[in-house]
């Protein structure tokens, strides 16, 4: 190195650095730094960096103001260090009631990975160490209210630092009780006489508190296999012109008062918790609101001879208990859940009604006024507890797996496109529609075939809408999915109906399901459209609105049999049973001729890229032959490039009519 100012700055920034070094701590704190001028020749902003290195020696020179910025820099670096150094973490223990509880920290501050709260470990002994700062706290123990989001701070001190709480313990549940007639009676609901009463010095005294009632159990009959019919009344609810489960209930309509209003307020929460859009099946509604806005009530209106008793100490005491009991009958939830498990069985399908509806109140400010004739409160809630089945629970009795109902509203919006679609063809054609659309949409689901999955799998047909190529179905899916399509839209005088029996010689061979449409003309066909499917026997159309090429009855049985292209039908009981022998007796020849299936160009049977190349030959070689009912897509009476435009638009986007 031969350049003298060079080594004389790197000589200052060494000599800075070992004043900085042994620097005492005492003469940090002075106003004053420590022979601190040392510094003025040094230029810490990069003078080597930046500037080139001439040939000839030059000197280097701080300003006064340069040496002074660069003085109050090495201030605050001291300055720093030295509060690092006196930031010593705090130990923080919590003294809780009960001592069980289970304590989370969190740091206010900071967040962890996922840009969550910051969770802060205990120390083996559960005590905390941490430093000054804002933190809160989570407690929680079974059998008492948790606390959330509790906010402390920690200041410097060399104590721990103690934190006391206590939990508010959860009223006691009522036992199950198995039969409900012990539970409710007709007029008033029972009280558990364990139950601890809340009690105060004197009756006037306001109170508080919340009280569980007995259990409601409402043991009526409903429908088998409910989420299979909920599902099902998803799909025809889209159009109600054919409803196919059952004629709907009026039970609400019978109610009237506190308990018609306790029904319409409950029931569109119970359709949310269906539809999957409400996790919870704790409802919580005002009381206030569900008795006319009513929060005076006189010992007559409720029915008690008196508000309260007189202990052995003299005092008033209020019968808190019996009043509670007196205004839940007003609502008579035995009533009402009744009317909502006869009027909504489907949306039901999640409540386990072998346990029950377990309610409570909740009241504020309650007290005995007007010379202890008459008691009042400034606000209580109505708390309904529906019991979810086990196998509809997401994490416990009252929250339900809303990914269930969602499927099932996804499935309805998506044969719903489907509908819409289609709304302007002719019915046959709408029909060939739905046929070519299941089977885009879905593949025969191999894995399950003889007999591996049982009829009535309400997921079946649900499959087949929910835009998922690894859900797969058996004919079961294909056979409901044409069906519900068929439910869905306006097919004239055309009526479809889902069958079962025993099919040889194609796909699914074995016990099967499929479909007869009886058409405009009177007459009876078969649609199956599994073994329309590709690699089916009966692929694109052969098995779709067919005639039979053999009858006969199946020597066995005596129940009728079919032949069709080699594929054999053989009706089972219930079908037999079920339909009548002129609903199962079919065609003996096709149903004509589908005149055009929109959009298939080129008369494979499906509407895809294909037929915009084949429609494209066409218009510019007119070398290729074409279904000319099919190459008007637009249907404007001319087969032009606006044709290809608009099949190209509705193979991508959907979002347009074909013709």
């Amino acid at each position: 190195m031969n350049n003298p100012a060079l080594q004389r700055v790197l000589s200052f920034l060494l000599c800075a650095l070992m004043c900085v070094t042994l620097l005492p701590v005492s003469a940090l704190a002075e106003d004053e730094p420590a022979e601190a001028p040392v510094v003025e020749a040094v230029d810490m902003e990069a003078p080597i960096v930046e500037k080139p290195i001439s040939e000839e020696p030059s000197s280097v020179i701080l300003s006064e103001g340069e040496v002074s910025e660069q003085a109050e820099s090495v201030e605050a670096s001291l300055a720093a260090t030295q509060n690092d150094v006196i930031e010593e973490p705090v130990r923080v223990v919590f003294v809780c009631e009960p001592t069980a509880a289970v304590i989370t920290v969190y740091d206010a501050a900071r967040t962890d990975a996922n840009g969550g709260a910051l969770v802060i470990e205990a120390e083996t002994d559960g005590s905390y160490l941490l430093l000054p700062g804002d933190y809160w706290y989570d407690a929680q123990s079974e059998g008492f209210v948790p606390v959330e989001k509790q906010p402390f701070t920690v200041a410097a001190q060399e104590a721990p630092l103690e934190i006391a709480l206590a939990l508010t313990p959860i009223p006691a549940q009522t036992a199950f009780i198995e039969d409900s007639s012990q539970v409710i009676s007709d007029e008033v609901l029972v009280f558990d006489n364990n139950a601890q009463e809340v009690l105060t010095e004197e009756a006037e005294t306001p109170i508080s508190g919340t009280l569980d009632l007995p259990a409601v159990i409402v043991d009526i009959d409903t429908p088998e296999n409910l989420f299979d019919g909920y599902a099902v009344q998803e799909m025809n609810e889209l159009y109600p012109r054919r409803p196919v489960l059952r004629t709907p209930k009026n039970a609400g309509g019978s109610l009237s008062g506190p308990p018609a209003a306790l029904y319409q307020e409950s029931k569109p929460l119970i359709r949310q918790i269906a539809d999957g859009e409400r996790e919870s099946t704790i409802l919580s509604l005002s009381f206030v609101t569900l008795v006319d806005n009513k929060n005076t009530w006189t010992q007559e209106e409720l029915g008690l001879d008196s508000l309260y008793t007189v202990n052995s100490d003299g005092y008033k005491v209020m019968k808190s208990k019996e009043i509670v009991n007196a205004l839940a009958s007003k609502l008579d939830l035995r009533s009402v859940l009744t009317a909502l498990l006869v009027d909504c069985p489907y949306e039901m399908y999640w409540y386990d009604k072998t346990v029950g509806v377990y309610p409570s109140i909740s009241y504020e400010n309650m007290q005995i006024i007007d010379n202890y004739t008459a008691v009042t409160f400034t606000s209580a809630a109505y708390i309904a507890r529906y019991t979810v089945a086990s196998e509809y629970q997401n994490g416990g009795p009252y929250v339900m797996n809303t990914a269930l109902g969602q499927q099932v509203q996804s499935a309805v919006s998506n044969a719903q496109a489907i509908v819409s679609a289609a709304a302007s063809y002719s019915t046959v054609n709408k029909l060939d529609y739905y046929r070519q659309r299941i089977c885009d949409l879905v593949s025969y689901n191999d894995g399950a075939a003889g007999g591996g999955v049982a009829y009535g799998n309400p997921w079946q047909f649900i499959w087949v809408f929910d835009n998922d190529s690894s859900t797969n179905v058996v004919c079961e899916g294909y056979a409901k999915a044409f069906q519900y399509l068929c439910d869905l839209s306006d097919i004239g005088s055309a009526t479809c109906y889902t069958v079962t029996g025993n099919m040889a010689y194609g796909t699914g061979a074995g016990n099967h399901m499929w479909n007869i449409v009886t058409m405009p003309d009177g007459k009876n066909y078969l649609v199956d459209i599994t073994n329309c499917d590709s690699g089916s026997v009966g692929y694109p159309a052969k098995l779709f609105l067919k005639g039979y090429d053999q009858m006969s009855n199946d020597p066995n049985t005596g129940y009728l049999r079919y032949t069709f292209s080699g594929v054999t039908y053989t009706f089972d009981e219930m079908t037999s049973t079920t339909f009548s022998e002129a609903d199962l007796t079919l065609s003996a020849t096709d149903y004509g001729v589908v005149d055009h299936i929109p959009g298939d160009v080129n008369g494979d049977g499906k509407a895809n890229n294909k037929d915009v190349t084949r429609l494209k030959r066409y218009l510019k070689f007119h070398d290729v032959e074409i279904v000319e009912a099919a190459g008007d897509v637009n249907g404007d009476g001319k087969i032009n490039n606006k044709d290809v435009t608009r099949l190209k638009r509705y193979l991508k986007f959907r979002d347009v009519e074909i013709h």
